[in-house]
């Protein structure tokens, strides 16, 4: 039998119905699934703590039954003085329905043996009918492990902060004038605690140790290295200059020392590249010795002396083709050690300069991603061939920089030049 329209419409309404009623309690089923299973405690309460209804992890804290939260107080969850504390946040409550955005508190529950530190939230809640009275919607979020972390970083940063003080305090100052030779350098690290140093140490009138190194890594642990590497030098230094300097002029002794405290101290865990210049301008020479380090660049004096003066090469000397490499080979510091070091001898000249370098200054890229690499850096040194120690050290490091352009450096950037002055000594500052 056929239904009339009417009927037709009053069966498509009831299905209609239907089909809305299950599905809003389907939403509701899961909406309360959602909060049950929230972290954050989440509960209905009155102005004067008494919980209405609460989630699963109300119940939790409370440390009873699920179907028994209604019973209980949120007093339950704080010591006296807190509960005081507590209340006197409900109290605008009893007077007048507040408005506006929750009102957020910082306020420690007691959880067994342990205290929690708890964010509360509260605001009404209007939902319920006001015959109950003002009903307050409270979620609790256990922040104890969040500002537990935060005490934490703010240690280690204070510690950082330390660490880079004293290490700041290792490198010498960024332009040094000795009988013979001026040193120019440039410095920046790539974190709070880099793995870059280089030092300067004096041993007699005209006798100069220069070296730089660079830790693998960066942070407090390199530090460290480079913290020890300061002391071993400063000791060799200072031996040397209340015994006989003569026995200390060679730095392939400094190496095996260096190495052996480093190993001994952390296993073959921290590696250094190293390299030491002892230059004596009494004797006219340079011993140099290597610890897997970058090579650094040598210009010779009498091609600089050709180009300051402005005239032609001698007929008997190689057309310039830029700085040489000073090629010494040796294993890194605290890798191996029974490495056995090699020392290079090198004479001197007037107005040879030496280029000393960590890595950062030719492996650090630009914003579209190129690397500055050698042959950029070896076309740089050789540009500013005719300036002075200064002014040299800034053209090289401002040419490198601008490759950089705004890209944070991937690593530390150390760059010490040495020029040589046998027939005078540097002006004074």
């Amino acid at each position: 039998m056929s239904m009339t329209p009417r009927e037709q419409l009053a069966s498509a309404t009831m299905i209609a119905t239907h089909e809305i009623v299950v599905n809003l309690e389907k939403a509701k089923s899961s909406l309360e699934s959602l909060i049950n299973g929230m972290q954050d405690l989440t509960c209905l309460v009155t102005t004067e703590g008494r919980i209405i209804w609460g989630n699963q992890r109300t119940a939790t804290w409370l440390g009873i039954d699920h179907d028994l939260v209604h019973l209980h107080q949120m007093r339950q969850l704080f010591k006296d003085d807190h509960w005081t504390q507590f209340e006197e946040r409900l109290k605008p409550f009893r007077e007048t329905v507040l408005a506006g955005e929750p009102h957020e508190f910082q306020l420690p529950i007691q959880l067994g043996e342990s205290s929690r530190e708890i964010l509360w939230s509260i605001r009404p809640f209007q939902a319920i009918s006001i015959r109950r009275g003002t009903i307050l919607l409270l979620v609790g979020r256990d922040i104890t492990e969040v500002l537990r972390e935060r005490a934490e970083r703010a240690k280690l940063e204070t510690e950082l902060e330390t660490a880079q003080i004293m290490q700041a305090a290792f490198f010498p100052p960024d332009r040094i004038q000795s009988a013979g030779i001026e040193i120019c350098s440039f410095y920046r690290p790539a974190d709070q605690c880099s793995g870059d140093w280089w030092g300067h140490f004096n041993f007699a009138d005209g006798v100069d140790l220069v070296c730089v190194g660079d830790v693998t890594g960066h942070g407090a642990a390199s530090a460290l290295v480079t913290a020890m590497t300061q002391a071993t030098c400063m000791a060799y230094a200072n031996t040397a200059r209340a015994g006989k300097p003569q026995d200390y002029r060679h730095p392939v002794k400094l190496l095996h020392q260096i190495n052996k405290i480093v190993y001994d101290t952390f296993k073959g865990k921290f590696f250094m590249t190293f390299f030491a210049m002892l230059f004596d301008t009494n004797e006219g020479v340079v011993r140099a010795c290597n610890a897997g380090h970058n090579f650094p660049m040598f210009l010779k004096g009498h091609y600089r002396s050709q180009v300051l003066r402005g005239d032609p090469l001698p007929e008997n000397v190689k057309p310039f083709r830029g700085p040489e490499a000073l090629a010494i080979q040796g294993n890194p510091i605290g890798f191996d050690p029974e490495t056995v070091y090699q020392e290079k001898e090198i004479p001197l000249q007037d107005l040879d300069r030496f280029i000393l370098f960590t890595d950062g200054i030719i492996e650090c890229k630009s914003e579209a991603g190129v690397m500055y690499g050698s042959s950029n850096f070896r076309k740089s040194i050789a540009k500013h061939i005719d300036k002075e120690g200064v002014s040299f050290r800034d053209a090289i490091v401002d040419t490198a920089l601008q490759h950089f352009g705004k890209q944070p450096l991937a690593d530390d950037l150390s760059l010490v030049t040495v020029d040589i002055f046998m027939n005078k000594k540097p002006k004074a500052s």
